[in-house]
């Protein structure tokens, strides 16, 4: 009975590491370089109709924002807060455009 149990727990641990090694996840899709020339449409668009939460819409929700000679922000809800500062410290007349786009795993460059 023992080594019935033994062989039993034996192949279900053998079982699922078969199964969480073949297990397949899903890869992103990558964005084309239209689709992120309208992202940045849009959130032009919200900065300039003094927009925090449309602009951060435009993040995931862990997103991390590198404004210059200024400390990283880091979340959706803190980056809101960061263009909530922005706004109402009187910036914008905001124009952005795309001249090159790229991307590395989960980062992308425009």
């Amino acid at each position: 009975m023992k080594g019935n149990l033994t062989l039993l727990v034996l192949s279900i641990l053998v079982s699922t590491s078969i199964f969480s090694c073949t297990e397949k996840k899903e890869t992103p899709k990558e964005a084309t370089a239209e689709e992120l020339s309208q992202m940045n449409r849009d959130f032009v668009k919200a900065l300039n109709a003094k927009d925090a939460v449309a602009a951060a819409n435009c993040y995931t929700e862990d997103a991390t924002l590198l404004p210059p000679n200024e400390a990283p922000v880091k979340g959706r809800a803190n980056i809101q807060k960061y263009w909530e500062g922005a706004i109402a410290a009187g910036a914008f007349d905001a124009e952005v455009a795309t001249t090159e786009t790229g991307s590395n795993g989960d980062l992308v460059r425009l």
